[in-house]
């Protein structure tokens, strides 16, 4: 007995005053169903199209997040899910996989956001004093709290506001909780700390005492760093 189609809305006006016709929420809707060979090739295209629609430079947080909600939807059904991480893992190795307790197992695959790239809209600039434009290269290490299924993401940018309000598009209940200023290897130790507990992407489930810990960790990293420059 396979699931019934499930839907991706989008509203028209998100974060502003909802468009309604009729007494009904205006938006545009994506159907799919979890064994629809094209549904990750349908959701990349609903993807391009939400980005164009909003003029939204951002398709790789646009495409994870609608990827990340389905994978939790598929899970809840009791869907047995995957990504690239796990073919990478069992690359070159044998053995069985016992799905006891699933109805199936789904292939759900995440974009891989090139580190290097940067978008025009995040740069951070500022002004100096005589009047010229000076843009920033400065990164910050930051925690992001999905309330609807209380997940953490660690991630890095230049601007962590432009990147929540990015993925708040999607999953109003994200929100940006701490910032610091942080090279990409300080990013890559706690992603390997916390490895364990990831969930997704850069998404992990982690305690109040791991949050803590997290913060500890970056005072020391952060006054490590400031001590370095005063020498």
């Amino acid at each position: 007995n396979r699931p019934k189609l499930f839907e991706r809305f989008y509203p028209k006006n998100r974060g502003l005053r909802q468009t309604k016709v009729n007494n009904k929420l205006e938006g545009f809707i994506l159907r799919l169903q979890p064994h629809l060979k094209t549904r990750n090739e349908l959701t990349t295209y609903f993807t391009a199209f939400i980005c164009k629609r909003y003029k939204t430079e951002e398709p790789y947080s646009v495409f994870n997040t609608y990827q990340d909600q389905q994978r939790s939807l598929f899970e809840r059904l009791d869907y047995w899910t995957f990504d690239d991480t796990l073919k990478q893992e069992l690359k070159g190795r044998n053995g069985v996989l016992n799905l006891k307790g699933h109805k199936g197992i789904l292939y759900v695959p995440f974009a891989k956001v090139p580190s290097e790239e940067k978008s025009a809209t995040e740069k951070k600039t500022t002004k100096t004093k005589n009047g010229k434009t000076k843009v920033s290269d400065e990164h910050y290490v930051y925690l992001m709290h999905n309330k609807h299924n209380n997940y953490y993401k660690i991630g890095r940018s230049i601007k962590p506001e432009y990147r929540e309000k990015t993925l708040q598009a999607q999953e109003p209940d994200i929100a940006l909780i701490n910032k610091w200023i942080a090279s990409a290897e300080v990013e890559k130790i706690l992603h390997r700390k916390y490895k364990e507990k990831k969930m997704r992407g850069e998404w992990f489930k982690l305690t109040t005492d791991d949050i803590i810990e997290i913060r500890e960790f970056m005072v020391t990293i952060i006054k490590a760093t400031t001590t370095r420059k005063s020498k």
